[in-house]
């Protein structure tokens, strides 16, 4: 329980996209050795709900730049 209570600090300076990489390679790797087992898939599921609520606090601090970033290409 603690491990996953630190993972929203560990996770505040990565962006949307990274995140979101990121808990794809973990679900890669927890899958490599084959089905999960329904406890195990209850604690990816755990893990997975606070990488994309991380990843979605991400997006909402960083969406300006993104949108500044594409005007500004459109524009050249």
């Amino acid at each position: 329980e603690q491990a996953l209570a630190t993972l929203p600090r560990l996770l505040g300076s990565a962006s949307a996209e990274q995140i979101r990489a990121m808990l794809e390679d973990l679900r890669r790797v927890a899958a490599a050795s084959g089905p999960l087992g329904a406890e195990s898939e209850a604690r990816l599921g755990a893990v997975a709900r606070i990488f994309e609520e991380a990843a979605r606090a991400a997006q909402a601090e960083r969406p300006a730049t993104a949108r500044g970033n594409s005007t500004k290409a459109a524009a050249e």
